[in-house]
């Protein structure tokens, strides 16, 4: 996750109390240092929830326990990002100038749905998140 992005979903759980951020960790440092990057932007670090890499069924399972998919950029979630879709989630996303930042987009793009979800700002996608 890049810092800009990073900052959004910090500013987003500032604003939404009782919110949590829940992110995928594949190493054992990573939550450490994301707890340790909300902390210093004024947020508990018991709102980070770092979610393990698990089998299929019960990754796609997980997703009932969220209200919103937060896309990443410049890269884009691919597979995730259907597995939310799937799962009924909204997304949210902003796409950028390279593939990999477009990936989401498009998937919403065929859902026709890319309208009110697919922002052009870190600004609107924040407050979009919040509005949500």
């Amino acid at each position: 996750v890049k810092p800009m992005r990073f900052d959004s979903f910090m500013r987003i759980l500032a604003a939404v109390p009782g919110s949590k951020l829940s992110i995928l960790a594949r190493h054992s440092s990573t939550g450490d240092h994301l707890r340790r990057e909300a902390e210093s932007r004024g947020v508990a670090s018991d709102r980070i929830h770092i979610a393990k890499v698990l089998g299929k069924k019960e990754h796609v399972a997980r997703f009932q326990a969220s209200h919103l998919f937060l896309d990443t950029f410049p890269y884009a979630a691919h597979t995730t990002c259907s597995e939310a879709l799937y799962a009924g989630l909204p997304v949210i996303t902003r796409p950028g100038q390279t593939f990999a930042s477009r990936v989401a987009a498009s998937l919403l793009t065929a859902l026709g749905a890319v309208n009110h979800t697919c922002v052009r700002s870190e600004e609107d996608f924040s407050a979009l998140a919040i509005a949500l």
